[in-house]
């Protein structure tokens, strides 16, 4: 075996031992608690519904980066008659890790288990899976006030 090739696998099994190590550390400071109280936010802020995780959250960075949560629900809007437009028993997302080195988040895999979809539509054809955060009125009425002023 040439001496650049040694060098290069030593460098490669290196730099593997290093991002494990990272790996382990982050994980190991990351709660679940936490993590699913930032899930919960985001979702809110995103679509204006609740998210809710009743169930264990757990993170693997090994093989891959994976999210695991047990009875999740997504709220509803006022216009169905039932409260959670999605109901899980389990999802589990797979997720890229170079992307989020770039800052952007990555999917690979969507797993669900146990889904149950409460799709409706009103009279008006107003319907409870268009998931766009609501306007406020108050926010709408300032802006046009900016634009003719």
């Amino acid at each position: 075996m040439n001496k650049s090739l040694k060098i290069s696998l030593i460098a490669f099994a290196i730099m593997v031992a290093i991002a494990s190590m990272a790996a382990w550390y982050a994980a190991s400071f990351m709660k679940p608690s936490e993590l699913t109280k930032l899930l919960s936010v985001f979702v809110k802020k995103s679509t204006g519904r609740d998210l809710k995780i009743n169930g264990p959250v757990s993170l693997s960075l090994f093989p891959a980066i994976s999210v695991k949560a047990e009875r999740v629900s997504l709220g509803n809007t006022a216009l169905a008659s039932q409260p959670d437009l999605l109901t899980l028993k389990q999802i589990e997302l797979d997720i890229r890790l170079f992307p989020l080195l770039k800052g952007s988040v990555e999917i690979s895999r969507i797993g669900l288990e146990g889904a149950e979809v409460y799709l409706q539509t009103n009279k008006d054809g107003a319907v409870n899976w268009n998931l766009t955060p609501p306007v406020l009125a108050s926010t709408s009425s300032v802006n046009q006030g900016a634009l003719s002023g």
